[in-house]
């Protein structure tokens, strides 16, 4: 077998095993961090990622390695050093199932399928009982592109249906950021309490070590001569002779008693902010025992007697986590300073302590954060994704809905779309329960678009259960349906894209299409089915059925002339690719059949060469390329080194990862060293064949090297060097030239796309839209550079600032931006809203 991935420390060697489909050299496309927690923790010769030189396995701080795919048995093997015992962690208990231990605990090996779960994955590893390091491993699905079919249908699906693909307890999760937009379904608010607790806690400690006190006034007995001010109860207690001790003279003759009450301020815990706290974490502590409370419920209603198996083992880790959440925020509640807090803030509480004081904005912060909703493109919280095949599925009926809703001009009823309903700790489109959208039609009628439906007329043996029909009800017609199921999986043996001119759904997929229309049947409520029109029997209604299945917009770029669209078109029966960005088909099979009946018919949408072009632009833009300077003073000599030996080196640098994913190098030529006054530009560029880490010893040149020997350098083995069929100048719109001394990134995109370098920081498909829009739309536009981003920061976000006007616009991914318009706050808008936004803007300034 090979070895994907092989750990070695001074305790412990872990290696994880590729499958004998997959093995042979493997790229390092993949996601792999090693987080030491173990003091002093180093990797020893002998860790190996595959595609990764091996001088940049030892690195720590390197996260590049193999990718790992769904629906793949992979072979794992964990050994204990001088007799040590070891043991792997996950946080899903079912996924390790397979995993045996051998000789006390000193040796494990086994089996690991993630099954359909993707995204982020880890694992601890423990010697003798203590963490050794945690290993954080990406599984990709093996269907989709996972950048960006995967990562938009993600996307759609938690924009239209909050929630839905979301789970409390399974084996990987994505990383999600905050976000104040819409509030939280139960299960984000769980994964957000898990986030928050790890920030919350701290800070309330810090606030019960240094709390700001506030002052209680109190009624006192004072010695009389230590009487400061006098109020109306001590008055009174003089005149009535009340208060503690002999009575004694003062001064003036009067006769009092030897202590007498009187009002002092005294400090007090019992503070509006620390009232605040405490009802906010009264409230968490409730809302937690509730869900704990009908997810024991809902498991004690669901067992059946002698069941066992998966469901039980992540039913039981999910209580068990609940309750340890649950003593978490209770023992917040029972700090001194929480304690001492009797009852509710005062009604429109706001204080200023509260949102900066040390601790108490830090906890404050992070109880606000637990009313927002998520938004999952990169961040710091921790959750479950759902399993992709049922994602897919989910994103077929959303996107459905989306596309019927404009083929027929009719808006989507919100309120029956959200109707989801909740199941313990998990919410979803529950198989064996339906859910149905209607749509009004003119002329009384009625189009019905149901998720999950079951038909089982008296005729029919057995129930049908269809993915999605689409039920057209006419008075004066009998009932119509279209049949949809969503098929995750793809056969791309050669003999079937032979046979069907395209990659296709397995066969049993297109059969059982045959089989719900001869199967799913219907009388007319009202025929008489005994008479010699009905003759008694139950008449078929589906009139046509397909196949939803992944297929990105290139690859069906012809798919009019395979012969799953031919047999649609002249059997009714066949498939349609179905993944964001190619709907092109589906749109235009649902043009064809929505608006058969009394509807004017519109020209359909397919796919053309604009569609596919944006297709390969997008692939493009997830390609990184280096942008690389040239020896100051002998660019020509360097730049013939490199046509000649094909290589280019630059120093290794663990804050890019990107140097070891880079797909193709450009180089930069200043403007001294060509003919003429012409400014700088990027002239040539090549395909990178193979990534090596050496140290600049090992690479022979004829210049000496300007740094250490030892040093270690990125270096690229190249296709041959060719000039750029358009020279990218560096010089801007306004003339403006830019100082261009050391490496830069971008995209093969930009690389193809931009006239200036200064449109070589526009590196993502989203920011060259939102670029032609703009010039389209006749705006004037500049574009600035954004100061570099700290080292670390992978989240997604642009490099350049869009200046329209007062406005500022910044990608920040997903096809999302922040535009900030003069001083005023930040919103996030999407393509579409800020190109509206802006020309509006224009149009008002205009009149």
């Amino acid at each position: 077998m090979t070895a994907l991935l092989c750990i070695k420390t001074e305790r412990v060697s872990f290696t994880w095993y590729a499958p004998q489909s997959l093995s042979g050299p493997q790229d390092a496309n993949g996601h792999v961090r090693i987080a030491a927690l173990r003091p002093g923790l180093t990797l020893l010769d002998g860790t190996q990622r595959a595609g990764v030189p091996d001088e940049a396995a030892l690195d720590l701080a390197q996260e590049a390695g193999p990718a790992l795919f769904e629906e793949t048995t992979y072979q794992l093997a964990l050994v204990g050093r001088d007799g040590a015992a070891v043991e792997l962690r996950h946080r899903d208990p079912l996924l390790l199932g397979n995993i045996h231990y051998e000789h006390g605990q000193v040796s494990a090996h086994g089996s690991l399928n993630f099954r359909s779960q993707v995204g982020l994955s880890r694992f601890t590893i423990l010697v003798d009982g203590r963490p050794e390091l945690d290993l954080e491993v990406e599984v990709f699905p093996s269907k989709i592109d996972y950048q960006a079919d995967y990562t938009a249908m993600l996307g759609e699906v938690h924009a239209l249906a909050a929630g839905l693909a979301l789970e409390h307890l399974r084996a990987t999760y994505h990383l999600a950021s905050t976000s104040g937009e819409r509030r939280s379904s139960r299960l984000e608010w769980i994964a957000l309490l898990r986030h928050v607790l790890g920030d919350l806690e701290p800070a309330m400690r810090q606030i019960d070590r240094h709390p700001i006190r506030g002052l209680r006034r109190e009624h006192r007995m004072v010695r009389a001569e230590a009487l400061r001010r006098s109020d109306a109860r001590l008055r009174q207690a003089v005149r009535a002779g009340r208060g503690q001790g002999p009575a004694i003279a003062t001064k003036n003759g009067l006769s009092v008693r030897r202590r007498l009450p009187e009002l002092r301020p005294t400090p007090t815990l019992d503070t509006p902010e620390h009232r605040w706290l405490a009802l906010q974490l009264q409230r968490v502590r409730q809302e937690l025992a509730h869900i704990a409370l009908e997810e024991r419920r809902r498991q004690s209603a669901s067992r059946r007697p002698g069941a066992r198996g998966q469901t039980s083992a992540r039913d039981a880790q999910a209580l068990a986590e609940l309750e340890q959440l649950e003593k978490r925020v209770t023992g917040l509640e029972r700090l001194e300073c929480m304690a001492a807090a009797e009852g509710a803030p005062p009604s429109g509480f706001a204080s200023l302590q509260l949102q900066g004081a040390p601790g108490y904005k830090e906890a404050y912060r992070n109880l606000t954060i637990l009313r927002q909703g998520l938004s999952i493109r990169g961040g710091p919280v921790e959750l479950s994704v759902k399993d992709v095949h049922l994602l897919y599925e989910y994103w077929c009926f959303l996107a459905l809905l989306r596309l019927v809703s404009g083929v027929l001009g009719v808006p989507i009823p919100a309120d029956k779309l959200l109707e989801v309903r909740g199941d313990g700790l998990r919410m979803r489109l529950e198989r064996g329960r339906t859910q149905s959208v209607p749509f009004a039609l003119p002329g009384g009628r009625n189009l019905e678009v149901t998720y999950n439906p079951t038909f089982l007329e008296a005729d029919a043996l057995l129930p049908q259960q269809p993915d999605f029909v689409l039920t057209f009800s006419d008075p004066h017609w009998p009932t119509v349906r279209l049949v949809l199921d969503a098929k995750y999986r793809v056969e791309t043996d050669p003999d079937f894209v032979d046979r069907f001119g395209a990659p296709s759904p397995p066969p049993d997929a297109i059969n059982v299409l045959h089989r719900y229309r001869d199967a799913i049947l219907e009388s007319r409520d009202g025929e008489d089915v005994s008479s010699a029109e009905g003759t008694g029997r139950s008449k078929r209604t589906v009139v046509e059925g397909a196949a939803l299945y992944p297929l990105t917009a290139d690859q069906a770029e012809r798919f009019d002339e395979t012969r799953l669209w031919g047999s649609l078109k002249r059997l009714g029966i066949g498939a349609l690719p179905f993944l964001p960005g190619s709907t092109g088909w589906v749109h235009q099979w649902l043009r064809e059949v929505l608006l058969r009946c009394g509807w004017t018919i519109a020209d359909a949408v397919t796919p053309h060469a604009a569609e596919v072009r944006r297709a390969q632009w997008q692939r493009s833009s997830e390609e990184p390329v280096l942008v690389g300077v040239l020896r100051g003073g002998e660019e020509a000599t360097h730049l013939e080194w490199i046509e000649r030996e094909r290589r280019y080196y630059t120093r290794l640098t663990p804050s890019q990862p990107r140097q070891l994913r880079a797909k193709a190098v450009a180089f930069y030529m200043p403007g001294q060293a060509t003919d003429g006054d012409a400014p700088g530009a990027v002239t040539h560029w090549a395909e990178v064949e193979e990534i090596e880490v050496l140290p600049r010893k090992r690479i022979r040149t004829p210049w000496p090297a300007r740094r250490s020997q030892d040093e270690l350098q990125v270096h690229y083995r190249l296709g041959p060097v060719q000039p750029l069929p358009r020279l990218i100048s560096n010089r801007s719109v306004d003339g403006s030239v830019q100082r261009f001394s050391t490496n830069r990134w971008t995209s093969r995109l930009a690389l193809l796309r931009a006239t200036n370098v200064t449109e070589l920081l526009l590196e993502s498909a989203a920011e060259w839209a939102l670029y032609e829009a703009i010039r389209a739309a006749g705006l004037e536009l500049e574009l600035m550079a954004v100061p570099p981003r700290p080292s670390g920061n992978s989240a997604i976000r642009g490099r350049a600032w869009f200046r329209v006007g007062r406005c500022l616009i910044r990608y920040i991914g997903g096809y999302r931006f922040e535009v900030t318009v003069g001083e005023s706050s930040v919103r996030t808008l999407t393509l579409n809203e800020v190109v509206e936004e802006l020309i509006r803007r224009n149009g008002s300034s205009e009149t």
